[in-house]
């Protein structure tokens, strides 16, 4: 199970919604001393964080409130299925289709029409994935277990004077 340390915002049933912290990068690039990766990731991340809603796990759903600090997990053979029907479908397909255009047709601009249409195809079935996938309990994040107050150890953002002294 991957799991992640989350601030409930707000708390609605057995749903709650929750912010995580953001991380770009290790600590050496939090403080400026790194590779580079953890400025590269400031540069393009949002400068807006999005809040999450998890289902509450039937153990913790009726003690958590607004404050508390929960575990967030979600299956790892789910992140994986995801991510390969995400990014491997629409890249087999077009594959495919190129392949398919190539032997049967021979022509370059045949093969460069079908692969167009096997991302195509392939984007059509990851979309359709993702809406079944959105119903699936399999692939929504659940806060595991309440965890104690501090646990929230520095996730609040640090100031840009906080993270050079780090």
């Amino acid at each position: 199970m991957l799991e992640e340390p989350a601030r409930v915002i707000s708390v609605n049933g057995l749903h709650a919604e929750v912010e995580t912290r953001t991380q770009v990068g290790c600590e050496r690039c939090a403080a400026g001393r790194g590779c580079g990766a953890g400025t590269l990731a400031q540069a393009f991340a949002s400068s807006t964080q999005e809040n999450v809603t998890v289902r509450l796990a039937e153990s913790i759903a009726d003690i958590t409130k607004t404050g508390d600090v929960v575990m967030v997990g979600m299956d790892e053979r789910a992140v994986v299925s995801g991510s390969l029907a995400l990014y491997l479908a629409p890249l087999l397909t077009m594959i495919a289709a190129a392949i398919a255009a190539t032997a049967l047709l021979g022509s370059e601009p045949f093969t460069i029409i079908a692969a167009a249409s096997g991302l195509m195809l392939g984007l059509l079935w990851v979309r359709h994935f993702s809406l079944k996938a959105g119903s699936n309990p399999r692939y929504e994040p659940v806060a595991i277990r309440q965890l104690p107050a501090d646990a929230w150890y520095g996730c609040e953002p640090k100031s840009a004077e906080q993270t050079i002294t780090a």
